[in-house]
């Protein structure tokens, strides 16, 4: 990934791993309990208490399938990789699973129905793929 608080958390940790200065400890471990605060809060979250998501089309259920759920996945993912965090992260492929698993043979992967498709706003796709591209480099 380029850029972003991805590159800012590693680079701090792997500067303070190279230089040992406490400054870029302290902005290491300011930046790591940002994301842990995060991750204990809402963000790490979400999918076990809105239903919009836990529920979602996307994932076979009958709530909200437009964009909601690849936003969320959008800081979700990136959240579990960064932490380490083997819980967040099976949650993540869970979904990312689930998602893929819904696909059509034609390609389709937006969770609507055939004739539902000439009407779908496109935009949780490009939402989507953005996704699939952060955890492809997130879990590898």
């Amino acid at each position: 990934m380029e850029g972003g608080l991805f590159v800012d958390v590693k680079q701090a940790w792997e500067s303070f791993a190279r230089t040992g200065k406490v400054e870029d400890y302290i902005h290491y471990t300011r930046l790591k309990n940002q994301l842990e605060i995060q991750a204990a809060g809402l963000s790490g979250h979400l999918d076990q208490v809105w239903p919009d998501i836990r529920d979602s089309r996307w994932i076979g259920g009958d709530k909200d399938g437009w964009e909601r759920v690849p936003y969320w996945l959008d800081g979700f993912i990136p959240l579990a990789w960064l932490l380490e965090d083997k819980d967040l992260q099976a949650r993540a492929k869970r979904y990312i699973d689930a998602i893929l698993a819904q696909q059509q043979e034609d390609g389709w992967i937006c969770p609507c129905s055939l004739e539902e498709r000439p009407n779908y706003d496109v935009w949780a796709l490009f939402l989507l793929c953005k996704v699939l591209v952060v955890y492809e480099e997130c879990s590898q």
